[in-house]
């Protein structure tokens, strides 16, 4: 893999508590939207393995 291919991982993040107005009480449903993060296969290699993981 060559140093300047992007790397990109997705994940959930929960905003139940940051939607404005806020959720009714009850509410059963997901409150979910995509969240991501980029990064070079070189700027990976030189951060320290626990900041990767």
């Amino acid at each position: 893999m060559t140093e300047e291919k992007v790397s990109t991982i997705l994940f959930p993040v929960d905003v139940r508590k940051k939607v404005v107005p806020e959720l009714p009480n009850g509410f059963a449903g997901n409150a979910l939207v995509p969240g991501f993060a980029r990064a070079t296969v070189k700027e990976l290699m030189e951060l320290e393995d626990d900041f990767v993981i």
